[in-house]
């Protein structure tokens, strides 16, 4: 739980904690509130969190020196000093409050306000403009009392308006036909990332959700002689190629160290979000994108085109030309000289996989893969005899090109 001012969460409809070591975790929710007294408790997303002591904010003496934490103006974890200089009755702003001389400004709201035995006695909220010094902190006994009125039946902020039962409600909207073709999609999207590593198994869940017309594809990589270059990664099965969004990552080398950390969530018009662990990243994956892993653990997948045993994932299938991927190259033809270098790769590793499939223009129109096959055997002669062969784009090509073929991406 966080105790923070009102005014603080009023006007948003999401909100985040950003913690010392720069892990952000989202709120779930407001567990009490007084909008007229300007206080908040809030949950945050995850356990085990450390917890300060709170004090008596009645048995403060005016004189005493006291220590205020937070982020004036942006500047996070600003540390100043000074003293309690009066405790004042104000009815119209609901109560009592501390006046003191420590200096804060506007983001300074909802921070701590410590005594000098480490002890929390008030909170921070508001400071007169133009005054000297004029700042003020609401005492903590008033969160207290707050405390003990909180409910554990979590409440929307203020502005929310797209809770996580209209996420799910959003959800149910998609037919089986949507689902369906989200699932194949997925599994042909995965198969076609698996081009660039060697050999892993895989595991994968999808869904999708209909209002955004997004397939949200989790994916799993595991290496079972070499469990340190395993990982997760949630991405969007309609993107072309492998330009599309990351949602969500998460690195499974436990002895690497990740500038950063290892475990992020992209939400879609949402702050980024770190995580802590596995056990995270599952939550607020199934949180903001329906993906429910259900079992915890990480399972072992036993070979690319099977998923792990009692997993409610989605089984990758033989190919299947229901939902063909998009590609940009296809654009081009007949003229694949006007393809960059990272359309023809990505557009010729799905089809040497997938020789006898098809790929869908941005037209819509279907294209064969034999057929773009041989109009990139044409760049690629282009860029071996002709006048382009010394650029570096082709010689680049002609390298990227040699190593797919050799298996080593």
């Amino acid at each position: 739980m966080v105790v923070t001012n009102y005014h603080v969460i009023e006007t948003g409809n999401v909100a985040i904690v950003k913690f010392p070591d720069g892990i952000v975790l989202p709120v779930d929710g407001v567990l009490a509130a007084d909008k007229a007294r300007d206080l908040a408790i809030i949950k945050i997303h995850g356990k085990n969190f450390r917890a300060l002591t709170l004090g008596n904010s009645d048995r403060i003496q005016i004189g005493e020196d006291v220590v205020a934490i937070g982020n004036p103006l942006g500047l996070e974890l600003t540390v100043s000093n000074g003293i309690l200089s009066g405790v004042r009755n104000v009815e119209k702003e609901g109560g009592k409050f501390l006046q003191i001389t420590a200096p804060i400004s506007h983001g300074s709201s909802g921070g701590p306000l410590f005594n000098m035995a480490g002890e929390v006695v008030g909170i921070t909220s508001m400071y007169f403009e133009g005054g000297e010094n004029l700042n003020f902190a609401i005492p903590v006994n008033d969160a207290k009392l707050l405390l003990q009125e909180r409910t554990a039946e979590l409440r929307n902020l203020p502005n929310e308006t797209k809770t996580e039962k209209a996420l799910k409600d959003s959800n149910a909207e998609a037919t089986p036909s949507q689902k369906q073709a989200c699932n194949d999609r997925s599994a042909k999207f995965v198969r076609y990332k698996a081009a660039r590593f060697p050999e892993p198994q895989i595991e994968l869940t999808s869904h999708y959700d209909p209002k955004s017309g997004i397939c949200y594809v989790e994916s799993g990589f595991y290496y079972e002689k070499s469990y340190d270059a395993s990982f997760i990664e949630i991405e969007n099965a309609f993107s072309e190629g492998t330009t599309g969004p990351l949602y969500g990552k998460l690195d499974l080398r436990p002895d690497v160290f990740v500038a950063g950390g290892k475990c992020h969530i992209y939400p879609r018009n949402t702050p980024e979000i770190s995580c802590r662990s596995k056990e995270e990243f599952d939550e607020l994956a199934q949180k903001y994108f329906g993906i429910d892993r259900q079992l915890p653990g990480w399972p072992r997948a036993r070979t690319l085109g099977t998923t792990p045993p009692n997993r409610p994932t989605a089984e990758i299938p033989k190919e299947s030309h229901s939902v063909p991927p998009n590609t940009k190259i296809a654009a081009n033809l007949p003229a694949p000289e006007l393809a960059s270098e990272a359309q023809i790769f990505d557009d010729t590793r799905y089809c040497y996989l997938n020789p006898n499939n098809k790929l869908q223009a941005p037209d819509g129109s279907l294209i064969a893969c034999k057929e773009l096959i041989a109009a990139i055997d044409v760049r690629l002669a282009q860029c071996k005899t002709g006048p382009e062969s010394k650029t570096k784009e082709c010689k680049s090509l002609l390298r990227r090109f040699k190593d797919f073929q050799a298996g080593r991406l």
